[in-house]
């Protein structure tokens, strides 16, 4: 194993520490941590590549030269396939492909408790066997769990978030800033205040990017889970379309449609109990159509419908339990709304 020594003015001891007693793919093994005079030793692997930035202006210039494709990754090893598309830019696709690897990767660091806080393309490397490396840990710090704010200025300016700047500590969510904003710069080359993509993806980046950390991502399971629907080119979501025609794909498309026709037949044709007037016939009807279209929205999270419960935010778990009361409480709302349409008109 290649190895190479640094030292560093100033750096968290704890995370070095942490890092060489329980070693994460994707991040090279630190060997070994001393203090001398002048700062810190720290002892690590060498890892050969470029970072991201160097990688696509060289990607460029081996396309200006007619080589097309060289960077080849086919989802082997976290590399990504590049394809011959503009300068420094990324396909959203091939973008999302290498942020859910890096998001992997920044999960297991914050299952040691360690925030990166400097996550940008600069420091992710892309290795000679083809695979993703995040380096450089002198602004990572031990999540705290309490209020306060960060007293030094680390990170890097667009990449930082807004917390980074002491408006309130830094912590997992900061982490989950800097994953949209390299997002989002992979693929227009702008930070998110600059330019924002306009690609399906951008609802994700928006969301990673808020001012305020409570409403971004929560933790990395959440963010791998919604990036997966963007990852191949061609079925990203488009938000706006009914479920189950949202990424395009035509088996999804027949079975959405036939739940549809099917679901509207039934609700038209459940009927109402008790001599009503025929007015309080249609009225109920129309209410079964309303109530079953928002159960569907509530099931498929339509237009991120469940963000109104702020613990959906949390985890999966909370996500699936929030959807379970929205449709409790849709039911409910149902019923209430039923008996009031019915006492408000006489029977036949």
């Amino acid at each position: 194993m290649r190895t190479f020594e640094k030292v560093y003015p100033y750096l968290n001891m704890e995370v070095y520490q942490l890092l060489k007693a329980h070693p994460i793919e994707g991040i090279p093994r630190i060997l070994a941590v001393e203090r001398v005079d002048d700062g810190f030793l720290v002892r690590q692997e060498y890892v050969d590549g470029r970072t991201l930035t160097e990688q696509l202006t060289a990607r460029q210039d081996r396309l200006d030269m007619g080589e097309k494709n060289y960077f080849s990754a086919e989802k082997k090893g976290g590399t990504i396939a590049l394809s011959n598309i503009p300068r420094g830019l990324l396909t959203p696709a091939d973008a999302v492909a290498l942020t859910r690897i890096l998001c992997r990767i920044v999960k297991n660091l914050h299952a040691l408790g360690i925030v990166h806080g400097d996550i940008k393309p600069d420091n992710v490397l892309i290795t000679d066997s083809g695979g993703i490396c995040l380096i450089d840990f002198n602004a990572s710090h031990m999540i705290v769990k309490k209020r306060g704010r960060d007293t030094v200025m680390l990170g890097t300016p667009g990449f930082a978030s807004p917390e980074q700047y002491g408006f309130s500590r830094s912590d997992e969510c900061s982490d989950v800033y800097a994953i949209g904003q390299m997002l989002n710069y992979m693929i227009t080359g702008c930070y998110t205040q600059q330019k924002l993509t306009k690609a399906p993806v951008r609802s994700v980046i928006q969301k990673c990017t808020q001012i305020d950390p409570r409403w971004r991502y929560q933790n990395m399971d959440i963010l791998l889970h919604d990036l997966k629907q963007y990852e191949t080119a061609g079925h990203e979501k488009i938000k706006a379309l009914p479920p189950g025609f949202r990424t395009r794909r035509l088996w999804k498309m027949i079975l959405a449609a036939i739940f549809y026709v099917g679901g509207s037949w039934f609700a038209l044709n459940l009927s109402t109990s008790g001599a009503y007037s025929a007015t309080v016939q249609i009225l109920a009807k129309v209410w079964y159509l309303l109530m079953f279209y928002t159960a569907a929205a509530i099931a498929t999270n339509y237009m991120d419908i469940n963000e109104l419960f702020p613990f959906a935010r949390k985890s999966l778990l909370l996500r699936g339990i929030s959807k379970v009361l929205e449709l409790l409480i849709l039911a409910g709302l149902a019923l209430f709304v039923y008996t009031v349409i019915a006492s408000a008109f006489f029977m036949e």
